[in-house]
């Protein structure tokens, strides 16, 4: 943890060196939902919060098993033309729901869709 902490604490020094006008890093560094990609973040937004170093670490300190814990990619926006239709989308909150219903453990759930923020 304490190194996390440390690299943690050079990201703003390193973001400064982007070479970016004041006030753009969040383009490429921020959660951006939505837009026109089928990503809901800046290509540096990973590096921005450690994101993967801090998910393998919480796979590591909770033992978390779930394959999809940390998914940050919405697989219909992924892998439909244009990132699926409202149905689709619809559809895919019901079938989420249905995966988070208490009375049963499925464990998919995370891998329905990504955070939206």
């Amino acid at each position: 943890r304490s190194a996390m902490s440390g690299a943690l604490a050079l990201v703003p020094e390193r973001e400064a060196k982007y070479g970016l006008p004041e006030g753009m890093g969040q383009m490429v560094s921020g959660w951006r939902a939505p837009n026109p990609t089928a990503y809901n973040f800046g290509y540096l937004w990973a590096v921005h919060g450690l994101f993967y170093w801090a998910r393998d670490q919480a796979v590591v300190e909770g033992r978390i098993s779930s394959l999809c814990f940390g998914n940050i990619n919405d697989p219909v926006q992924l892998g439909l033309r244009g990132g699926g239709s409202p149905f689709v989308h619809r559809l895919q909150r019901l079938i989420k729901d249905g995966l988070l219903n208490r009375f049963w453990q499925v464990g998919l759930a995370e891998c329905m869709s990504a955070p939206r923020e």
